[in-house]
């Protein structure tokens, strides 16, 4: 029996073989429980997952950020820069 690669992601592309078998897959198992799925339903899904993981794949790839200028007021003030001190009004 063949490994599989089910990764719909690898190196930042999409993985096509994936996607389609992932399709199959939604077709299949759905079919076992009374639904019925079309092959174009089950592309579509597929491909939102596809594009689900690209998205966690780029969030995971940017560099973390940090912030050396914070001022202890930063941590207090809410989004008008006023001292927050446990009330938060708007």
């Amino acid at each position: 029996m063949k490994a599989r690669d089910y990764r719909l992601v690898v190196n930042g592309k999409y993985n096509r073989v994936a996607i389609m078998q992932r399709a199959w897959a939604i077709v299949r198992t759905n079919k076992r429980v009374g639904i019925v799925y079309t092959i174009g339903e089950a592309i579509r899904q597929a491909w939102n997952d596809a594009k689900v993981d690209m998205d966690n794949y780029k969030i995971s790839q940017k560099p973390y950020e940090i912030n050396r200028n914070l001022q202890l007021s930063d941590f207090y003030s809410n989004s008008r820069g006023n001292l927050a001190m446990g009330y938060c009004g708007r």
